[in-house]
């Protein structure tokens, strides 16, 4: 009777590691069939979307204009420039930045307090996140800060959001590595969405 209990639970044993297996290799080959269903999207990796002037509503009190949005396997990158000359400090965490800047060479340095544009990236990351939620795209969203003016000089600490001059900005896409790329899928979903939101304002170009 002892045998026979004892080779009883031996095959119930065996017959759930048998299952647990199955189940186990069925998920595998259904992440493997998703992966090789995703690498079929004709998209080409050197290929990218370019969007600028994106107006967004994420809430009925929340509408903002994303001033350039790109668009990569490696990321999408939201930007928000800013046309301040002169001498830019402060650092991310606050609220007001200082610009020091002279109306003529040798002339009063007069200094001023602006918002931190970070603050601004921020709620722009965040209303373009709720959009992306929509359409069951979620994904990274890299802020940029940039200054365009090219009489600025940045003394700017920032490690989550970078500050950049216009000519530092295919560099920092081109060189930047996600922990996860983009699903080509996913790409393709945005851009197809961006292209219908915004008609004419919508720029593509191979890299």
């Amino acid at each position: 009777m002892c045998f026979y209990l004892i080779g009883l639970i031996s095959l119930l044993w065996a017959g759930s590691i048998v299952i647990i297996l199955r189940k186990f290799r069925k998920k595998e080959e259904e992440e493997r069939y998703i992966a090789r269903k995703e690498q079929l999207v004709p998209i080409e990796e050197s290929y990218e979307f370019d969007f600028e002037n994106v107006e967004i509503t994420a809430v009925p009190d929340l509408t903002v204009v994303i001033d350039r949005i790109i668009l990569r396997q490696n990321g999408l990158f939201l930007f928000v420039n800013k046309n301040r000359s002169g001498h830019i400090s402060g650092n991310e965490n606050e609220e007001y930045w200082t610009q020091h800047k002279s109306s003529v060479p040798g002339g009063q340095v007069v200094e001023k307090s602006f918002r931190n544009p970070i603050i601004q990236t921020k709620l722009h990351i965040y209303a373009l996140s709720q959009k992306l939620l929509e359409l069951d795209c979620s994904v990274w969203i890299q802020g940029v800060v940039v200054f365009t003016n090219p009489r600025v000089k940045l003394d700017v600490k920032s490690k989550e959001i970078p500050v950049l001059h216009p000519e530092e900005i295919q560099s920092y896409v081109a060189s930047y590595r996600p922990s996860k790329t983009i699903a080509a899928s996913s790409i393709l979903k945005i851009n197809e969405w961006m292209k219908e939101q915004f008609k004419g304002n919508v720029q593509e170009k191979t890299s």
